[in-house]
């Protein structure tokens, strides 16, 4: 029969799920969701066990020999099987994908990402937990809290903006090209509102996770490059370059450098300071710039030493090291005129 104009490159779709499959072809399969669910390193089912559930829960019948020969099958495969022989043998699940402290480690982010409402996080949690067995689903459920995510108003409907916005922010760092966008802003009573309606063009970098937010690193055409933060974009779209734009490449910025500056995320370029810190607060300094920051310290005497660091010198560096009462302490004459000023405007408009 010849084909209607149009018809050539017709997709033809079929429902898989309306073939009909013999129950012993499914067997295999079957067990090796038994074992995913309900086995783990020291937690087995015996042939026995096997037997009656497949019978009882997909009505399939089986013996050890067969499960056996399907456990072999299922390890050729790449599934991590241990078999414990004894007057019967006993069949586990001992290694997956994901090991259960890696798996809390992703639970925890989840439940601690502020730009993610509570409802999306749950429904994320659930589907980390169909990656491990049963007992284990509930040990990654042990000391969540969503406390951070209580007075934040967002929906399931924003995040499927905002993953939309990384889709479109990685579509464009994957073919090299650049991303339009308006910014939003904040403000008292009306929540997230668009700051301009004026389009922005840049070239996405980077996608970075810093302070349970998202950001994206981006070069606007004269050879610099900036953070955005993902959840204030509206309006995305993949675009193209100006030509004539000094853009910046990926290879081009020094993400360990980037992602180590303090206070990085806060739209300025990173500039070194040095500072004079008490020993008190040694800790402190260690914990936001890090070790290696603090091995190359100076000793200033009587328990003061000397550091240089890499920072964004905004008001939120400015209120950090406000915060020590003069336990650190700002040496660079242009960025302690600055904090200098800040502090007479406060008293100034107080």
């Amino acid at each position: 029969m010849a084909r209607k104009k149009g018809q050539e490159n017709e997709i033809k779709k079929v429902d898989l799920s309306k073939i009909k499959v013999s129950s012993n072809k499914l067997r295999p399969f079957y067990l090796a969701q038994l074992l995913h669910d309900e086995t783990n390193v020291g937690v087995e089912l015996s042939t026995t066990q096997i037997e009656e559930i497949l019978r009882e829960v997909y009505g399939i019948e089986t013996d050890r020999k067969r499960i056996k020969e399907d456990a072999s099958m299922l390890c050729k495969l790449g599934m991590d099987i241990q078999v414990r022989k004894s007057v019967v043998s006993y069949y586990s699940l001992v290694n997956r994908l994901f090991e259960e402290a890696e798996l809390k480690l992703l639970v925890d982010a989840v439940a601690a990402a502020k730009f993610i409402s509570q409802d999306t996080s749950k429904e994320m949690i659930e589907k980390i937990q169909a990656l491990t067995s049963k007992t284990g689903r509930a040990k990654l459920l042990r000391n969540i809290s969503y406390e951070n995510k209580g007075a934040d108003k967002r929906t399931s409907k924003n995040d499927l903006e905002i993953l939309l916005v990384v889709d479109r922010i990685l579509e464009a760092i994957e073919s090299n090209k650049g991303i339009s966008y308006t910014y939003a802003t904040y403000r008292p009573g009306k929540g997230r509102i668009q700051k301009s309606t004026e389009s922005v063009i840049v070239k996405p970098l980077h996608l970075v996770w810093n302070g349970d937010n998202y950001y994206v690193i981006v070069s606007n055409g004269k050879k610099q490059d900036s953070s955005r933060r993902v959840d204030r974009f509206l309006n995305v779209e993949v675009c193209d370059l100006d030509p004539k734009g000094q853009y910046l490449n990926r290879e081009d910025v020094d993400m360990k450098d980037f992602q180590t500056a303090a206070f990085r995320m806060y739209r300025t370029q990173t500039q070194e300071i040095e500072l004079l810190f008490n020993e008190t607060v040694t800790d402190s300094i260690v914990d936001k710039f890090g070790y290696e920051n603090f091995n190359r310290s100076i000793s200033d005497g009587d328990g003061w030493y000397r550091v240089t660091v890499k920072v964004c010198p905004t008001h939120i560096f400015y209120s950090w090291i406000f915060g020590f009462q003069g336990l650190v302490k700002i040496l660079s004459e242009e960025h302690k005129k600055q904090y200098m000023d800040m502090l007479e405007k406060a008293l100034q408009e107080g």
